[in-house]
């Protein structure tokens, strides 16, 4: 392989890294217009609550979802990315935290690990999803004490699912939810 393949498997991974993490930081902000921007518009995203695989339709399943938690956190690791052309594939780790009220109306954390499996295609030159697989591996619900009292915690700035996130007003070198 030349080197400027070689740079330009460099970059292509890159891009696709950054969609992968994109995705994360939206979908954790309820910025559910910008995912959607991350999508080919045939593409496909099957996370289990959507039966047509239609991304909108998935959007449209994590809004009510969504707007019942007062928190929302995934994180990636483990970025296992082929390139092929202009296609590409990766399996990508993950784990996520969801604060959503429980049955008997006491908060619960929902922690899940599993991993996305991924197919993208670039088009026009950018890099979108073509098809998102969600695959649990395991998963807990837990009945936490807050710990929001905690002199520790409450010197912090708080998150928060929407615009009104410090990140919104603390970064000036990129827009929120845009790539």
């Amino acid at each position: 392989m030349t080197s400027n393949k070689r740079i330009q498997l460099l970059l292509d991974k890159d891009e696709i890294r950054d969609l992968i993490y994109s995705y994360c930081q939206m979908v954790d902000r309820c910025d559910f217009d910008r995912v959607k921007e991350l999508y080919h518009e045939d593409a496909k995203d099957d996370h289990g609550i959507n039966e047509s695989g239609n991304v909108a339709d998935f959007i449209e399943e994590l809004k009510p979802i969504y707007a019942q938690s007062t928190g929302i956190h995934h994180s990636v690791s483990n970025c296992y990315i082929k390139v092929l052309g202009d296609y590409a594939e990766a399996e990508s780790y993950i784990s996520a935290h969801q604060n959503m009220p429980d049955i008997d109306d006491h908060n619960a954390v929902i922690i899940a690990g599993g991993r996305y499996m991924d197919k993208f295609e670039r088009r026009n030159n950018v890099w979108k999803f073509l098809h998102r697989r969600l695959v649990v591996d395991w998963a807990r619900r837990e009945q936490p004490r807050d710990a929001w009292d905690n002199p520790s915690v409450k010197v912090v700035a708080s998150g928060a699912t929407d615009a009104s996130d410090p990140s919104y007003h603390y970064f000036t070198l990129f827009k929120r939810g845009m790539r």
